[in-house]
């Protein structure tokens, strides 16, 4: 059985930030797959109408576990990280063994949280909870390089496309102009 990790936040709590450190560390030079169209259908169809899932990282902004689990029962060892800020998920997923909760705090960087601080973090993080066989034959030293690279990198874009209007989209890092600071507008 294959592992998937899907990274599935609510909107405004860092989920952009949390995406990109793990393609950073897992799959540096490939771009964030979004899947909502396909895990979507688990409300209107149920949860035996999903599709594949082809890339062993997807992003999707669902809180129904459950359903996803069920429908990928067999299919997939699968892994969700999860970013939180102010609206908690259901209880009862706090006790999964497969889903890691990060909080909002810990991706958010400011003068005591460095990005390097950030990505060693959520790195330190991703260790103790997905199978040692997905992470790189690399040292730990490249794959958080790379993780911060990207951040950096996207950063970097983000300053060229964020006065335009939140449609405009970049696929590869999946940030939209005017992306930050709209969770007051969409919040939990």
């Amino acid at each position: 059985v294959e592992t998937r990790i899907i990274q599935s936040s609510y909107t405004g709590t860092g989920s952009t930030v949390l995406i990109n450190i793990l393609h950073g560390i897992l799959c540096h030079d490939e771009p964030i797959h979004i899947d909502d169209s396909n895990l979507n259908r688990v409300a209107m169809l149920g949860s035996k109408k999903l599709r594949a899932l082809p890339h062993l990282i997807t992003k999707a902004h669902r809180s129904d576990f459950d359903l996803i689990i069920e429908g990928y029962t067999g299919k997939y060892d699968l892994y969700f990280v999860v970013s939180e800020r102010d609206k908690p998920y259901e209880k009862h997923y706090y006790k999964y063994d497969n889903i890691l909760f990060i909080k909002y705090d810990i991706l958010l960087e400011n003068n005591k949280n460095s990005l390097h601080k950030i990505v060693k973090n959520v790195y330190g993080k991703l260790r103790a909870f997905l199978p040692e066989r997905i992470f790189p034959d690399v040292e730990e030293k490249y794959m958080l390089d790379n993780a911060v690279q990207r951040i950096n990198s996207m950063n970097e874009l983000y300053e060229k496309i964020k006065h335009k209007p939140y449609g405009y989209h970049d696929k590869f890092y999946h940030i939209h102009g005017n992306h930050r600071g709209r969770h007051h507008l969409h919040p939990n």
